[in-house]
């Protein structure tokens, strides 16, 4: 990837980063904590989801991509973006990144999916593949790995939204 290449990408992580966290900033132990529902996840294990996901799809990128003809599909990485930001169409997660409480609190979750972006940022920034050139397999189906990248900076704002739901449910604590 060249460098102009990168850029956009590598801003688009931080951002995500950066404005998940603001999300999450400044929540009491019992907000973390609260599931608006028996089957719904707390904000606190959307945390720990995040960071779990993180770090899987970027082995997926590193470890289990393959060479491929290179692709390039501005309609489908838009789509793809479309797609994981909507919240209108549920998501099953798959098992290895359900939540299970593993972090202990929000702090912890929130440290290690920190870390986990900064990886897969620095991985960006001295990528020596063309990730046009790479695909892996997703639910989505085959992608290249750039269009892959799109599902990793779009992730935690999937989330965000998810996290403004469970702040507007009833029995939120104020």
């Amino acid at each position: 990837m060249t460098v102009a290449e990168r850029t956009p990408y590598i801003e688009q992580l931080k951002s995500s980063r950066d404005k998940y966290c603001e999300a999450v900033s400044g929540l009491s132990e019992a907000q973390a904590k609260f599931r608006p529902g028996p089957d719904r996840w707390s904000i606190e294990e959307i945390t720990e989801h995040l960071a779990l996901a993180e770090k899987g799809m970027l082995t997926r990128i590193k470890e289990m991509s393959k060479p491929a003809e290179r692709l390039h599909r501005p309609e489908r990485e838009e789509e793809i973006k479309g797609m994981i930001t909507n919240r209108a169409t549920p998501r099953k997660a798959p098992e290895t990144v359900v939540p299970t409480g593993r972090f202990g609190s929000l702090a912890n979750a929130l440290a290690q999916f920190r870390a986990n972006r900064e990886e897969t940022i620095a991985y960006m920034e001295q990528c020596p593949e063309d990730l046009r050139a790479r695909t892996v397999e997703h639910p989505l189906g085959l992608i290249s790995c750039q269009e892959f990248s799109l599902v990793l900076i779009n992730h935690p704002l999937r989330h965000i939204g998810q996290i403004q739901e469970i702040k507007a449910s009833i029995g939120y604590p104020g």
